[in-house]
């Protein structure tokens, strides 16, 4: 099952990464004006830092933290930590090139007081299972989260026909793909 997954993820990835910049623009803006309207009721919104070939939220982003309300994740450990971004030069490279937030500039948010996540992921299927990169921080942190609303977001070439599940898997709540 373990070799299954990760080709499926091979697959996916390239189907990602080879989208063109045209495709990757439109979606990012259907993207923005879908939840932006949508995400209005949210005092606070989980979202993430996008990698080179996800969805782009840095306009969704900026939205969000100029209105206090973006919540970005740190990797610690094994671990996802949410942290409150006023602003987004708060965000630095602590591995790699990804984004995230400086605890020393941003306030810890428990798992408890988040309303609303957004979730990246490789693929999706329409019952509303993802399949991420295989380290399993959104499905652990997904566990810890109260009454929230999870929606998976990502490009509609992500959608497949059904994926296979295991046991940590979290269902998320709605998959837009743009």
């Amino acid at each position: 099952m373990l070799t299954a997954r990760n080709n499926l993820r091979k697959q996916l990835a390239e189907k990602r990464r080879s989208l063109s910049l045209e495709r990757r623009n439109e979606a990012k803006e259907s993207l923005f004006s879908t939840l932006t309207l949508e995400l209005k009721k949210y005092t606070l919104v989980a979202s993430f830092s996008s990698l080179k070939e996800e969805i782009d939220l840095s306009s969704l982003n900026k939205l969000l933290a100029n209105d206090g309300r973006l919540l970005l994740p740190k990797r610690e450990a094994s671990s996802l930590v949410f942290y409150k971004v006023h602003d987004l030069t708060s965000l630095k490279c602590f591995s790699g090139d990804l984004l995230e937030p400086d605890p020393s500039l941003c306030p810890r948010v428990l798992p408890s007081e988040i309303p609303c996540i957004l979730v990246p992921g490789l693929g999706f299927d329409e019952t509303g299972m993802r399949i991420g990169y295989g380290k399993g921080y959104y499905d652990r942190f997904l566990k810890e989260v109260g009454d929230c609303l999870m929606i998976g977001v990502g490009f509609k070439e992500q959608l497949t026909a059904s994926l296979p599940c295991q046991a940590h898997d979290v269902r998320l709540d709605r998959i837009l793909l743009l």
